[in-house]
């Protein structure tokens, strides 16, 4: 998962944390996105995520960009 302060950064509108060494459940990761309401640009490409794609991606109305490549995620796009 991300480091605890990105949740706090709630005007973030970018985040590049493409091969971040990130691994573990994407549940995890996608919950601590959730305060960051203008997030427009999520790459966490070739990390070592698993897992569905959470419905918490939902909630997140301003991103246009997002890239899951290179780590092991399944399911649909949540509504």
């Amino acid at each position: 998962s991300l480091p605890p302060f990105y949740s706090a950064l709630t005007a973030l509108t970018s985040l590049d944390a493409s091969a971040a060494a990130l691994a573990g459940s994407l549940d995890a990761t996608a919950a601590q996105l959730a305060s960051l309401p203008q997030l427009s640009h999520l790459d966490l490409s070739n990390n070592g995520l698993n897992g569905t794609l959470p419905a918490v991606f939902s909630a997140l109305t301003a991103l246009t960009y997002l890239n899951l490549a290179g780590n092991n995620v399944t399911g649909p796009l949540p509504p």
